[in-house]
């Protein structure tokens, strides 16, 4: 489902739910190159504010589904690389 059909037809949040992917992208990035810990903590937090405003947004049952799987995987990506920074 496209990022469209996720949150309707507004740009801030086409452009928040992108936030989110490019965030998880960047975080994966630095902890394969073994960034620190602290500044990924920080960008694990600035995913989580993401969601949190697209979780603000009122939508359909569809659009909610798809928010809902985002935020499953973001979960267990912050549990992946929280395991990374402690074992740095």
């Amino acid at each position: 489902m496209s990022e469209a059909r996720i949150l309707g037809a507004s740009p801030a949040q086409r452009l928040l739910v992108q936030g989110v992917i490019a965030a998880t992208t960047f975080l994966v990035h630095h902890a394969r190159d073994s960034a620190d810990p602290a500044a990924i903590r920080r960008l694990m937090a600035e995913r989580q504010r993401m969601l949190r405003q697209l979780s603000a947004v009122e939508c359909d049952a569809a659009a909610r589904d798809c928010l809902g799987a985002l935020q499953a995987a973001v979960m267990e990506s912050d549990r992946t690389l929280e395991a990374l920074c402690t074992k740095v």
